[in-house]
């Protein structure tokens, strides 16, 4: 007798129970699948992670690399050490306030932009350098000791 498909009187033979379409048979635990779709707690999935067509959320495989769902994982060690979450770059990651890249931008508050007056890729407004050489987003500084000294603001 089939049912959706389904062999059940396989599935009988496995577990006894015909009225649930083999969602119990503990060979269809075994292998993961389920009615066609990828089952969702069978010891496979869990090793393999991948619990209905989708990447699991919780495998110990993706935790260790940081996929989730097919994205870049958020909490992941290897996520934090890497600096890319979610396919974009990490804000508080060692690796990006080391760097100074953040979401893709020169960070703001990073060492590295304190030091090269590079701020979201426009010159930064108080970094040393930038009171130094009279130069701020692109333009002529106002207050700069090199400002007043050539006359030219703006």
């Amino acid at each position: 007798m089939k049912k959706n498909g389904i062999n059940l009187d396989e599935c009988r033979k496995l577990t006894h129970v015909d009225k649930l379409n083999g969602q119990n048979a503990s060979g269809l635990r075994n292998s993961g699948d389920i009615s066609g779709k990828r089952c969702k707690n069978p010891p496979d999935c869990r090793k393999s992670g991948n619990i209905i067509g989708k990447r699991c959320i919780n495998a110990p495989e993706f935790r260790k690399s940081g996929a989730m769902a097919e994205k870049r994982c958020k909490n992941a060690p290897e996520c934090r050490n890497s600096g890319d979450i979610a396919g974009k770059r990490c804000i508080n990651a060692p690796e990006c306030r080391k760097s100074g890249d953040i979401t893709g931008k020169r960070c703001i508050n990073a060492p590295e932009c304190r030091k090269s007056g590079d701020i979201a890729e426009k010159r930064c407004i108080n970094a040393p350098e930038c009171r130094e050489n009279g130069d701020i987003a692109g333009k002529r500084c106002i207050n700069a000791p090199e400002c007043r000294k050539t006359g030219d603001i703006v």
